[in-house]
This record gives C-alpha cells, sequence and structure tokens, in this order.
C-alpha cells in the first residue's frame, strides 16, 4: 500500500493540469461583457464541440486530461484514507498505552501510599512504646518531696509532661484508596511527631530533675561541713592545755583547714564533702577522747592524794590514842617491854600502811569508773 502511495504521490508531483485562460466574457475578466472585441493578450473563448470538431487531438488531450484528474482524485482520496486509518490506529494505540499506563501509575501510587502508611504505623507504635517506658522510668521520680530539689517547678513540669493523651495507632487496610491512605500517614506523622517530643521531654524532665537533686545533695553536704567546721574549731580553741599530748590537736587543726577548702571548692562532689566530714569529726573525737583522758587521770590522782591524806590523819590519830592509853595505865600492870611495845606499834603501822595501799587503787578504779 505504501508502494502504490508512492507512485501515485511521484505522479501526480510530475503532471500538472492544462492552463486555462480566462473567458473574455467572465466578470473577472477586465472590458465589458457584451463587448465581441477579444482583450490584447487574451485566448479567444471557443466551445468544446468547436474544439472537437476543429481539432481531433486536443479531444484526446481532454480525456487523457480527465482520466489524469480522477486518478488524482482517486489518489488523493485513498492517500486521505490511509492518513485516517494511520490516525486511528495511532489515536487507539496512544489510548490503549494511556490507560495502561494510567492503571500503572495507579497501581504503583496505591501501593506506594499503602506502604508509607505500614511504615508510618510502625513508627507511630514505636515512638508510643518510647515514651511508655520513659513514663515507667518516671514513676519513682513523681514520690519525690520538692524538698529534695533545688527547684520545685521540675517536678510540676514531669507530672504535665506524662500525663499527655497517647493516640490511637491508625490501620492500613489494602481496599482503601491512595488518598485515604495518605490521610492516615499523615495524621500518623503528626502524631509520632508529638510521641517523640513527649518522650524527649519527659527524659530532659527526669536528667533535670536528677541534676537538681545532686545539687541540693552537694549543698546539703556544704552545709553539714561548714557547720561541723565551726564546732571543730570551738573544740580545738577549748582544748588548749587539757590534753596529755598536744599532737592530736595539731591534727584537728589540719584537718578544719582541708575541710575548709574542700567546702569553698565548686567542683566538690558529695563524696568529697563528706569524707572531709569524716576526717574532720574522727580528729575532733580525738581531741575530745584526750581532754576526758587528762581529766580522768587528773581526778584519779587527786583521789589518790586525798586518800593518802586521809591514812596519815587517822593513822596519827590512832596512834595519839595509844600513847595517851598507855600513859594511864597504873605501875606493874600490862607493862611490856620496850622492845616488845615497839614491835607492836610497828606492826599495827604496817599493817595500816598495807590497808591505805591496798584501798587506795580499788577507789582509784571506781573513780575511773
Amino acid at each position: 500500500m505504501a508502494d502504490d502511495f508512492d507512485d501515485d504521490d511521484d505522479e501526480d508531483t510530475m503532471q500538472m493540469p492544462p492552463i486555462v485562460p480566462p473567458s473574455p466574457n467572465s466578470p473577472n475578466a477586465g472590458g465589458s461583457a457584451n463587448s465581441d472585441e477579444t482583450p490584447t493578450g487574451q485566448f479567444e473563448q471557443i466551445s468544446d464541440e468547436e474544439q472537437e470538431d476543429e481539432d481531433p487531438q486536443a479531444e484526446e488531450e481532454l480525456n487523457e486530461e480527465d482520466q489524469r484528474k480522477r486518478e488524482e482524485r482517486h489518489a488523493q482520496a485513498k492517500k486521505i484514507g490511509l492518513i485516517a486509518l494511520i490516525v486511528v490506529i495511532t489515536f487507539a494505540i496512544l489510548c490503549g498505552l494511556g490507560y495502561v499506563g494510567w492503571r500503572e501509575f495507579s497501581n504503583r501510587d496505591h501501593q506506594q501510599a499503602l506502604a508509607n502508611c505500614t511504615s508510618q504505623s510502625a513508627a507511630l507504635k514505636k515512638s508510643i512504646a518510647n515514651f511508655k517506658a520513659q513514663v515507667t522510668k518516671a514513676q519513682p521520680v513523681l514520690d519525690v518531696n520538692t524538698t529534695q530539689v533545688e527547684d520545685g517547678a521540675l517536678l510540676t513540669n514531669l507530672r504535665e509532661d506524662v500525663r499527655i493523651t497517647v493516640p490511637t495507632v491508625a490501620s492500613c487496610p489494602a481496599h482503601l484508596d491512595a488518598d485515604t491512605l495518605r490521610d492516615r500517614t499523615n495524621q500518623m506523622r503528626h502524631a509520632t511527631a508529638n510521641m517523640t517530643t513527649a518522650a524527649a521531654n519527659v527524659r530532659q524532665d527526669l536528667a533535670n530533675i536528677q541534676a537538681s537533686e545532686g545539687a541540693k545533695a552537694v549543698n546539703s553536704a556544704r552545709q553539714a561541713l561548714t557547720a561541723d567546721v565551726s564546732k571543730a574549731q570551738k573544740t580545738l580553741d577549748s582544748s588548749n592545755g587539757q590534753v596529755q599530748d598536744d599532737a592530736v590537736r595539731t591534727t584537728l587543726k589540719e584537718q578544719i583547714g582541708n575541710a575548709q577548702k574542700v567546702a569553698r571548692d565548686r567542683e566538690s562532689t558529695v563524696e568529697d564533702l563528706k569524707k572531709a566530714q569524716s576526717d574532720l569529726d574522727t580528729a575532733a573525737k580525738a581531741v575530745s577522747d584526750a581532754v576526758t583522758a587528762k581529766q580522768q587521770a587528773d581526778a584519779q590522782a587527786e583521789e589518790q592524794r586525798r586518800q593518802q591524806y586521809q591514812y596519815r590523819y587517822q593513822y596519827q590519830y590512832r596512834q595519839q590514842n595509844q600513847d595517851q592509853n598507855q600513859t594511864q595505865v597504873p605501875n606493874g600492870q600490862n607493862q611490856q617491854a620496850p622492845g616488845q611495845n615497839y614491835g607492836q606499834q610497828q606492826n599495827g603501822q604496817n599493817q595500816q600502811n598495807q590497808q591505805g595501799q591496798q584501798t587506795a587503787p580499788q577507789q582509784g578504779q571506781q573513780n575511773g569508773r
């Protein structure tokens, strides 16, 4: 068919219809329509019968021309039909391809929307689980007293952040259209962002409260250490001259200086402050114990001196009574030899000294108790 079309096209291209001069009587021709004269440069119009009678060759040419025109019209119609057929086929193909493409695009769009919805649903579930885990960690902290932290407003913030409403996770059935799936995806994406922010807020609240508790503990330990420094300084001042060995007071003085240094250091931890307080308390107790030991030793020595004085006084009193009794006895009665009397007196004095020596340590021990 294409070859026939090409041959006809070539023939049409090579042959042109003859040029017929306009009739002098035509409205378009110049001059008057009733004039018998033929204008200059125009061909004389003759009828077909006259032309056939006058020129048989012209008739033959005219028939050939008509045949050629009919062939041209046939070729033209054939060409138009072919073009129309091609257009119809092309349009049908394009429509088919467009439909197939639309169906393919629609399926891909639906599959993508379904995949996005399913993925976002899983992300929302994960963010909700993370938020609930943070709330579980926060439960013990919710019972913390405001006096245990530096800033009580942190506890208020935590209580508000754990009470937000947890959204519901939407399903993503495959029978829903792509637009509905995209709407659910957007809603769950917004809810996921809210849950992520809520979990981060609870986490930050817990960190702030822990830091506040630590600051409170450090300040409390620092205050306790400062108070102990004041007490230890009073102990050091009052123990001057009240201990047997002044080395314990020197140790206490060193610990007071160390405790003051730790208390002034802003980087000191609770452990540093408590250790300095423990060392200070140990040194202060050693001084207090030394003062008490000296007081007890002084009391025991004083008691021993009092007992010795009392024993000497009693001995002298009994000795005087014995001398008086012996001078009052008549001559010849109960007289003893000077040596014998002296031995008895000496034995009595020795017994009294032994009793005094045994009693003094016992009374010293009782006083020490």
